[in-house]
Protein backbone atom coordinates (compact mmCIF):
# COMPACT_ATOMS: atom_id res chain seq x y z
CA UNK A 1 0.00 0.00 0.00
CA UNK A 2 2.73 2.31 0.97
CA UNK A 3 4.33 1.91 -2.35
CA UNK A 4 1.35 2.84 -4.53
CA UNK A 5 0.58 5.84 -2.53
CA UNK A 6 4.10 7.09 -2.24
CA UNK A 7 4.30 6.52 -6.62
CA UNK A 8 0.83 7.90 -7.07
CA UNK A 9 2.22 11.40 -5.00
CA UNK A 10 6.08 11.33 -6.71
CA UNK A 11 3.91 11.26 -10.09
CA UNK A 12 1.53 13.97 -8.99
CA UNK A 13 4.67 16.04 -7.84
CA UNK A 14 6.50 15.71 -10.38
CA UNK A 15 4.16 16.57 -12.99
CA UNK A 16 3.24 19.47 -11.12
CA UNK A 17 6.89 20.56 -10.65
CA UNK A 18 6.83 19.56 -15.05
CA UNK A 19 9.39 17.38 -14.73
CA UNK A 20 9.48 14.16 -17.29
CA UNK A 21 10.06 10.60 -15.78
CA UNK A 22 13.51 10.69 -18.15
CA UNK A 23 14.78 14.34 -16.33
CA UNK A 24 13.94 12.57 -12.77
CA UNK A 25 15.44 9.65 -13.65
CA UNK A 26 18.59 11.16 -14.60
CA UNK A 27 18.68 13.33 -11.66
CA UNK A 28 18.82 10.63 -8.99
CA UNK A 29 20.71 8.42 -11.18
CA UNK A 30 17.90 5.63 -11.88
CA UNK A 31 16.73 4.02 -15.34
CA UNK A 32 13.46 5.18 -16.22
CA UNK A 33 12.38 1.85 -15.81
CA UNK A 34 12.63 2.12 -12.46
CA UNK A 35 10.85 5.80 -11.94
CA UNK A 36 7.79 4.37 -13.68
CA UNK A 37 7.35 1.09 -11.45
CA UNK A 38 8.02 3.23 -8.47
CA UNK A 39 5.25 5.27 -9.68
CA UNK A 40 3.03 2.66 -11.15
CA UNK A 41 3.66 1.49 -7.15
CA UNK A 42 5.42 -1.79 -8.63
CA UNK A 43 8.78 -0.83 -7.00
CA UNK A 44 10.01 0.54 -3.85
CA UNK A 45 12.54 3.32 -3.45
CA UNK A 46 15.80 3.72 -1.26
CA UNK A 47 15.68 6.09 1.40
CA UNK A 48 19.03 7.72 -0.26
CA UNK A 49 16.84 8.09 -3.32
CA UNK A 50 13.50 9.09 -1.87
CA UNK A 51 15.28 12.13 -0.33
CA UNK A 52 16.69 13.20 -3.71
CA UNK A 53 13.41 12.83 -5.39
CA UNK A 54 11.91 14.92 -2.43
CA UNK A 55 15.30 17.83 -3.27
CA UNK A 56 14.62 17.29 -6.68
CA UNK A 57 10.68 17.98 -6.93
CA UNK A 58 11.09 20.54 -4.05
CA UNK A 59 8.20 18.81 -1.90
CA UNK A 60 8.81 17.12 1.72
CA UNK A 61 8.70 13.57 2.27
CA UNK A 62 5.79 13.77 4.75
CA UNK A 63 4.34 15.42 1.28
CA UNK A 64 5.01 12.22 -0.84
CA UNK A 65 4.40 9.76 1.69
CA UNK A 66 0.87 11.04 2.18
CA UNK A 67 1.36 12.52 5.73
CA UNK A 68 -0.07 15.49 7.08
CA UNK A 69 -0.36 17.49 4.24
CA UNK A 70 -1.97 21.20 6.05
CA UNK A 71 0.11 21.18 9.67
CA UNK A 72 1.85 24.94 10.13
CA UNK A 73 5.03 22.54 10.31
CA UNK A 74 4.87 21.02 7.15
CA UNK A 75 3.93 23.76 5.48
CA UNK A 76 6.63 26.17 6.89
CA UNK A 77 9.49 23.18 5.27
CA UNK A 78 7.93 23.17 2.12
CA UNK A 79 7.98 27.12 2.10
CA UNK A 80 11.84 26.97 2.80
CA UNK A 81 12.38 24.26 0.84
CA UNK A 82 10.90 26.26 -2.10
CA UNK A 83 13.70 29.06 -1.05
CA UNK A 84 16.64 27.26 -0.40
CA UNK A 85 18.24 28.34 -4.16
CA UNK A 86 17.00 31.68 -4.16
CA UNK A 87 19.44 34.91 -4.14
CA UNK A 88 19.22 37.21 -1.42
CA UNK A 89 17.30 39.48 -3.94
CA UNK A 90 14.95 36.93 -4.66
CA UNK A 91 14.45 36.12 -0.94
CA UNK A 92 13.89 39.92 -0.14
CA UNK A 93 11.30 40.43 -2.70
CA UNK A 94 9.15 37.04 -1.78
CA UNK A 95 9.60 38.37 1.77
CA UNK A 96 8.17 41.52 0.44
CA UNK A 97 5.29 39.94 -1.04
CA UNK A 98 4.63 37.38 2.13
CA UNK A 99 4.57 40.43 4.16
CA UNK A 100 1.76 42.55 1.61
CA UNK A 101 -0.95 39.28 1.16
CA UNK A 102 -0.52 38.90 4.51
CA UNK A 103 -1.52 42.35 5.17
CA UNK A 104 -4.52 42.55 2.74
CA UNK A 105 -5.52 39.49 4.00
CA UNK A 106 -5.73 40.12 7.59
CA UNK A 107 -7.88 43.12 6.66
Amino acid sequence: MINSTLGANIRKYRREAGITQEKLAEEIDVSVNHVTAVENGYSGISLSKLIQVSQVLCISIDHLLGLDHGSKTVLAKEINMLLQDCSEKEMQMFYAVIKTLKAEWRK
